[in-house]
């Protein structure tokens, strides 16, 4: 143990003196770092770490504690993450989508009722039935039957009511207040009532088809008119529609032919002429599943006559 002491005393003064004399920036410097840590297994090394150990030293408390939250949402721009995430795009698509498949599927079932009803015409008429156009029940392009225009003039009647009905309410309110007496119809009027309305039901008709080929109710139930060849109505063709569609309503005879008729045609449509074909936009018009699978376990291919049906 006397004979360490003096060694001991040497490494007291060599080592420190050595220790000072290295430049630990040159060595490490000097250290391949990349290759260092490619020789480290960090599998290894997390497989070591006690994660659960590591977590209970953890104080959660403490650490949420020290957030300051309200400083926090100061700082997110709600406005930024809702345009980034297209929140209202998505909520456009989603309500959309859905009004979209509920009126496809209302369509769709008076497509069925049109094929069903035409099919019974032509057993009781004894007339072949028309050759096929269409697979898969794709209807988009052919002409429709009674259900669908039925639906569209209902449709259509009740708007011409409510304009119709507007229109009045404004017209004898603003003749009340600028004349200071209370105007209101008169009992023996209903002539001069069913002229107007008409009036207006004409004019609403024959701009709806000269610019868009349908009105309102039309679009709805997926149908448009126009001319035999399925190019748009003319201004002249579209003015005899009109002219001649209350005729059609004379004891209903005027439209039987949409009943019966291969073409589906109303007297107003053989006074253009024009024909209305099914048009659902932008998607394709389509039967019933029920329907088409019916079809083909007859090992008959889903369609109706053409705008060009010679009416075999």
């Amino acid at each position: 143990m006397a004979g360490a002491d003096p060694i001991r005393r040497i490494m007291d003064v060599v080592v420190p003196r050595a220790v000072d004399s290295i430049d630990l920036d040159e060595v490490i410097g000097e250290i391949d770092l990349d290759r260092l840590l490619s020789r480290v297994d960090v599998n290894a090394l997390l497989d070591r770490v006690d994660v659960d150990a590591l977590l209970e030293r953890v104080d959660v408390n403490a650490l949420l504690d020290r957030v300051d939250v309200e400083h926090l949402m100061a700082r997110v721009n709600i406005q930024d993450i809702l345009a980034r995430a297209q929140v209202d795009a998505m909520v456009r698509a989603t309500a959309g989508g859905l009004g979209n498949r509920l009126l496809d599927l209302v369509r769709r079932q008076l497509v069925g009722i049109d094929i069903v009803l035409s099919r019974l015409v032509d057993r009781l008429l004894h007339r072949r039935v028309a050759e096929p156009v269409s697979q898969e029940g794709t209807v988009t392009g052919q002409i429709a039957g009674g259900a669908s225009r039925l639906a569209a003039f209902v449709l259509d009647l009740l708007i011409e009511s409510a304009m119709y009905t507007s229109t009045v309410a404004v017209v004898f309110y603003l003749a009340s207040l600028f004349t200071g007496r209370d105007v209101k119809p008169s009992g023996g009027s209903a002539l001069w009532q069913i002229l107007v309305f008409g009036a207006m039901a004409g004019v609403y008709q024959w701009t709806a088809l000269v610019i868009a080929g349908r009105t309102v109710g039309r679009a709805v139930a997926g149908v448009r008119v126009s001319s035999p060849d399925g190019s748009p109505l003319t201004v002249v063709a579209a003015t005899r529609r009109v002219l001649v569609y209350p005729f059609s309503f004379v004891l209903g005879l005027g439209l039987v032919g949409i009943v019966t008729g291969r073409r589906h045609r109303a007297l107003h449509d053989m006074a253009a002429p024009s024909l209305v074909f099914y048009d659902w936009g932008d998607r394709q018009a389509r039967m019933p599943a029920p329907i088409t699978q019916f079809f083909i376990r007859q090992g008959v291919p889903p369609g109706v006559v053409t705008a060009h049906g010679d009416g075999r």
